[in-house]
């Protein structure tokens, strides 16, 4: 071999082995590309998975205020329904007041009568009185004046 086949020989050899070594770091870097990818597979799986998980968890929770939603509207119904009987009572006491306030205005105007009326019945009771005195007394003397003429009949005799 002459020298400028051996200097060509150790350049080719010398690029063979950096070729070698670049394919070596090469390979290494490859197979580290190729295991991140591997490895962000597997998180990207993880993670929808877990955004599955909380997707199904949010309907769960719409299902649940949906069903919130229904019993609110049921108590919204029966207050309603409460409601409007709490009005028919209040207008059945309202009548219930009025009534009783006739009732009042009729017990003060029959107080006032028999007022009146207790008055006269006093006046009477006092006339009565004065004329059982008045009775008494016509009696008293007439008894009084016939027992007086009976005796001076029987003396007479």
């Amino acid at each position: 071999m002459s020298q400028g086949e051996a200097t060509v020989q150790a350049s080719l050899d010398s690029i063979i082995d950096d070729v070698e070594k670049n394919k070596r770091i090469f390979g290494f870097f490859a197979s580290t590309v190729v295991d991140i990818a591997r490895t962000t597979q597997r998180v990207d799986r993880k993670v929808e998975a877990g955004f599955a998980a909380v997707d199904q968890r949010f309907e769960q929770v719409d299902q649940r205020f949906e069903q919130v939603d229904q019993r609110l509207n049921q108590v919204d119904q029966r207050l309603d329904k409460v409601d409007q009987r709490l009005d028919k009572v209040d207008q059945r006491l309202d009548k219930v007041d009025q009534r009783l306030d006739q009732v009042d205005q009729r017990l003060e105007r029959m107080d006032k009568r028999f007022g009146v009326v207790e008055d006269q019945l006093r006046r009477i009771d006092g006339r009565i009185e004065k004329l059982v005195g008045y009775i008494v007394r016509d009696e008293t003397k007439s008894t009084t004046d016939q027992e007086t003429s009976a005796s001076a009949a029987a003396g007479a005799r």
